[in-house]
């Protein structure tokens, strides 16, 4: 974390770290892979005077590094305004085991907020065939992220909701 004029408030911190997860490669011998993260995004909340952070997470198989099941959305919010502090932290799974070639993972999480709520959108892939069905929207209560409680999710399929062209599905909606 730097201050606006770029000088180091914090040391550096890995980001596997940061959320509680074990390193994304332990380099021992076998080599063992811990979650793959991937995708962070940081936004400033003046409303709340919060930060939040959200990056994708994945499972992987340890010994061959393969993604496997589950997934979610990571999200941190900041304790108040200044963000060395320690950050409350979240798991929004992204996991959908009922769709096309699920279970799924919901990749490149886009962010945005308003008065009411922060908003996560995710391209939904298989795991497996890596096919794409279409964006989801997760709608999240931002006063209870901020406070620190557990919050509301508002799951929208929006891969299933017609686009304006013909046999088109939504992707990357930017909230």
């Amino acid at each position: 974390i730097h201050d606006m004029n770029g000088t180091a408030l914090t040391d550096p911190t890995a980001f596997s770290q940061f959320w509680g997860l074990t390193p994304e490669i332990i380099r021992s011998s076998p080599p063992v892979s811990g979650a793959f993260i991937s995708d962070p995004k940081c936004y400033y909340d003046a409303a709340t005077a919060r930060f939040f952070i959200t990056e994708l997470e994945m499972a992987t198989n340890p010994a061959t590094g393969a993604f496997e099941a589950p997934s979610a959305v990571l999200i941190a919010v900041s304790p108040a305004d200044d963000p060395t502090g320690i950050w409350k932290v979240y798991m929004l799974d992204t996991t959908d085991p009922t769709g096309a070639g699920c279970p799924c993972f919901g990749d490149q999480p886009l962010i945005g907020a308003d008065a009411n709520g922060f908003y996560v959108s995710t391209n939904e892939y298989s795991i497996s065939s890596l096919d794409f069905n279409g964006a989801q929207v997760y709608a999240i209560d931002k006063v209870a992220l901020a406070a620190g409680s557990p919050a509301n999710v508002v799951a929208i399929n929006a891969g299933a909701i017609a686009t304006p062209d013909p046999g088109g599905i939504w992707y990357s909606i930017q909230p």
